[in-house]
């Protein structure tokens, strides 16, 4: 076994578990299912799935030639269907749908790189929207098509995330999140009216996750670190700081254990883990400190505790996602460890967003 599947977290909560081979170039997205059973990787060699189970890769929908690098990505389940489908969006404005192999892929109006896919499992809707300023509301069928529900372009606005937002009669609001301008907008879900004024935060937002059963959502800001919200007044809560020693990037970020922690990112090759409550650091997954680390997701897998990490740098060569799991309180088994994946992005012939601010 090799020397790194021996690392520890600096306070030893977390052990790096496997390293998942396969990709080439950078690596800008990773989404886990609900239950952690897979994890979908976005990059410029196109969208990988992978068994966590197994550690193995279990398909590749498409290569990226004409499509570009996988810049969203989506898990959906409809709520009459037990089986689980991934929607990914691409950087020439693809949206397509896979099942370890691709089924359909359309292209989007105006096209431009997709910043953000969401899914709401009750109502069976399809966020997405791509940094030309478009939205776009789809109903998925039984049979896996696509209805629009409703198209709103912004005007001047570059939208770097979407979701499904608080409730409104029986549809959940659609909330987009605009990269440069720091402003939040709401809709209503069934026919894309404006709610109010954009919510402004004063700052960047260079990546977003929201909890609309604990009411909160975090945003990463650029130069800071990452920002806690109340969704119902917007209050700002705490700011958890990472520092800046490079030029600055838009980072990911991701809560964990159902909101109890934040896992963020940095430049400098650590990603921290802190406590939502308290705003200390509790762990930190040392990756490599002359690297950037920009993509992560965190997720339950079989009640343990995962967060998956990437190397963000303008690297050349193979790509490893990293699989960090928290070590288990009890003696024997492995009911209630956390896992962590971390992924590292090199770039190769296909470019992708670095977005330098």
């Amino acid at each position: 076994m090799s020397f790194l599947l021996h690392l520890t977290s600096k306070n030893n909560s977390y052990i790096l578990q496997s390293k998942l081979r396969g990709h080439s170039g950078g690596i800008v997205r990773l989404r886990a299912t609900e239950d952690g059973r897979i994890l979908a990787s976005g990059g410029t060699d196109s969208t990988k799935i992978w068994d966590l189970t197994t550690m193995r890769e279990l398909g590749n929908p498409k290569s990226p030639e004409t499509r570009g690098a996988s810049t969203a990505l989506v898990w959906i389940k409809r709520e009459d269907d037990l089986g689980e489908a991934l929607f990914y969006g691409t950087q020439n404005s693809q949206l397509g749908l896979a099942v370890f192999a691709e089924i359909c892929c359309v292209r989007i109006v105006n096209p431009a790189e997709m910043t953000g896919l969401a899914f709401n499992p009750p109502s069976n809707h399809l966020a997405v929207c791509h940094r030309g300023g478009m939205v776009q509301i789809y109903t998925l069928s039984g049979t896996m098509s696509l209805k629009e529900v409703f198209s709103l372009e912004l005007q001047n606005v570059a939208p770097r995330a979407i979701a499904f937002g608080q409730m409104y009669f029986n549809d959940r609001d659609i909330m987009v999140f605009g990269l440069y301008g720091g402003n939040i907008y709401t809709f209503r879900g069934n026919d894309g009216k404006a709610v109010g004024m954009p919510w402004n935060v004063e700052a960047l937002i260079g990546d977003i996750a929201l909890d609309v059963r604990k009411g909160v959502v975090i945003m990463d800001e650029p130069s800071s670190g990452t920002n806690l919200y109340c969704l119902e007044d917007h209050t700002h809560v705490k700011t958890f700081a990472v520092g800046v020693t490079k030029q600055k990037r838009l980072r990911q970020v991701d809560f964990l254990e159902e909101c109890k922690f934040i896992v963020s990112r940095s430049d400098h090759g650590i990603v921290y883990v802190f406590d939502r409550r308290s705003g200390e650091i509790v762990d930190k997954l040392r990756v490599d400190p002359c690297e950037w680390v920009q993509t992560i997701a965190a997720a339950d897998c079989a009640g343990v505790s995962t967060i998956f990490v990437a190397r963000s740098h303008d690297l050349v060569g193979s790509n490893k996602i990293f699989v960090w799991r928290k070590k288990s309180k009890k003696r024997f088994g492995v009911v209630g460890i956390a896992c962590v994946v971390v992924v590292f992005g090199f770039q190769r012939s296909v470019k992708i967003p670095m977005y330098n601010i």
